[in-house]
């Protein structure tokens, strides 16, 4: 065997704990974290679940109940779809992820807002929660509410006005107008407050071109005990991403992840089609710059999910 040979040979199960991490922590996608700690023994001993990077959003294509046990994930840093098994989907429609959750109930109406009507009356929407202390889930009869957000421990819902609820009845505490002309289709909890986004453009169907799609975005002042709470429009978000799916709408910080910028906002349009010629747009929308340009193309709509492994 030549010896210079022998001496470059090197053992990766003994590389350094150090050296792992900083590796590590510039794995951008959780397949690829995955992966790393399943090398060897050593290594997924060295690097925990708790070690994985902040996630950038993989968007969850429509599942619609299918029989089969696939869930195709589409990565927008990579723009490749990467299909999952997950048994527990099989069958089932999923209703929205949430903290890093997939909302896959057999009974819906235990986990989301429904509304009906019945001999000409109107039934109020029931919602459900779980209450941790007592384990175990709650239903509350609340006012209807196109958008939601839980915020400062109060249930926002949005309905040409915003209701402030209590959760635990159900009871509107307050209600807070908006300004004219403006209606809310998502409520949005960010680091520095509550953000109300109007959409200027039909949110189904319509067939208005991308680049025409705009939004409005509010930030509910509600700090001043003089004055009553108000919505002030915002012309910057600053570092702000905003993600809005089918189901789901939530933000992240463009500056924990390179090559995203913020003060934008990341959406959905589809080409409703119905056969394979369906398609869905991932469009991000410029709100310094007031324009929308398509990112990504993918096979259907759904909703955004960032993974964890906690």
């Amino acid at each position: 065997m030549n010896p210079s040979k022998e001496k470059s040979l090197v053992d990766w199960t003994e590389l350094d704990t150090n050296i792992l991490r900083i590796i590590c922590i510039k794995l951008a996608l959780i397949f690829d974290f995955i992966n790393f700690r399943a090398v060897c023994k050593q290594w997924r001993s060295a690097i925990t679940p708790s070690d994985l990077p902040l996630q950038f959003p993989l968007l969850i294509e429509n599942h619609r109940g299918r029989l089969d046990s696939q869930l195709d994930v589409f990565s927008l840093q990579t723009h490749k779809i990467y299909t999952l098994d997950v048994p527990q989907v099989r069958g089932k429609y999923l209703t929205g992820p949430s903290h890093g959750y997939l909302l896959a109930p057999t009974r819906p109406k235990k986990l989301v807002m429904q509304s009906s009507i019945w001999g000409g009356l109107e039934v109020k929407p029931n919602i459900g929660y779980w209450d941790s202390e007592k384990k175990k889930w709650n239903a509350v009869e609340v006012p209807y509410g196109r958008a939601r957000a839980y915020y400062k421990e109060r249930l926002y819902l949005y309905d040409h006005k915003t209701h402030i609820v209590d959760m635990s009845t159900g009871a509107v505490l307050s209600d807070i107008l908006s300004p004219a002309g403006v209606y809310f289709a998502d409520l949005i909890v960010t680091p520095g407050g509550l953000l109300g986004v109007d959409h200027l453009f039909p949110l189904y169907g319509g067939g208005q071109p991308v680049e025409k799609c705009c939004f409005k975005v509010y930030r509910l002042e509600d700090e001043d005990e003089d004055e009553e709470p108000r919505w002030i429009e915002l012309s910057d978000i600053g570092d702000l991403m905003i993600f809005i799916g089918s189901n789901n709408c939530f933000c992240l910080s463009a500056s924990d992840f390179d090559g995203f910028k913020g003060n934008c906002i990341y959406f959905l349009r589809s080409n409703n089609k119905t056969d394979h010629h369906s398609k869905c747009y991932v469009v991000r929308y410029d709100l310094g710059e007031n324009r929308s340009e398509v990112v990504a193309c993918t096979r259907s709509c759904g909703d955004w999910i960032v993974p964890s492994l906690c």
